[in-house]
């Protein structure tokens, strides 16, 4: 009706307008859907993540799943407005920049700060080998039973009932006697 009345009217440019809205409204229409989708799925896909986290026993579940959440829904935002015809190019490209950066800070973290842990673990494969639980164990003037010998300790109990937790990597550098069980 309002196209009609326009160009009846002789305006042309109010016309043209009015029916560039009117092609516009699908766009709108299927952007709000994706966005309405996008934001129930990084809603379940958070709390799967703090679900299984949490099972795990992780006390990170809620980082993990609102970090899950943000990036779906930035992605979403992005299909949205990609939707909507407006160049997300740029935007795109700040975002993978991002990416990289939380990328690299993390493998350099995680690189320097699990030195200490990969070489407990490296020592708890060698240490498997070499201490057999029910052995008997002199660390450092204790002597007690081997208990266990997990990826980052040997434990010993002690006569008293104690129990001494050694790091592989410091049992593997230090002078220790052991007895078999069977001897």
């Amino acid at each position: 009706f309002f196209i009609m009345a326009t160009d009846i009217l002789g305006m042309k440019s109010v016309s043209d307008t009015i029916k560039a809205l009117m092609a516009y409204v699908p766009n709108v229409i299927a952007a709000s859907i994706i966005a309405i989708v996008g934001i129930v799925v990084a809603d379940f896909v958070k709390n799967l993540i703090e679900t299984s986290a949490n099972s795990l026993g992780l006390d990170v579940g809620d980082v993990l799943g609102r970090v899950a959440q943000s990036a779906i829904m930035v992605l979403i935002g992005m299909v949205a407005l990609g939707q909507l015809g407006l160049d997300t190019e740029l935007m795109r490209r700040v975002i993978e920049i991002g990416l990289m950066t939380v990328g690299l800070a993390t493998a350099l973290a995680v690189g320097l700060g699990g030195r200490g842990i990969a070489s407990k673990i490296f020592s708890g494969m060698y240490a498997r080998d070499q201490f057999e639980p029910g052995a008997q164990m002199n660390y450092n003037g204790k002597i007690g039973e081997v208990v266990a010998v997990t990826n980052t300790t040997t434990t010993l109990e002690l006569s008293d009932g104690s129990y001494l937790h050694i790091p592989n990597d410091k049992l593997l550098s230090t002078v220790v006697t052991t007895q078999d069980p069977e001897d």
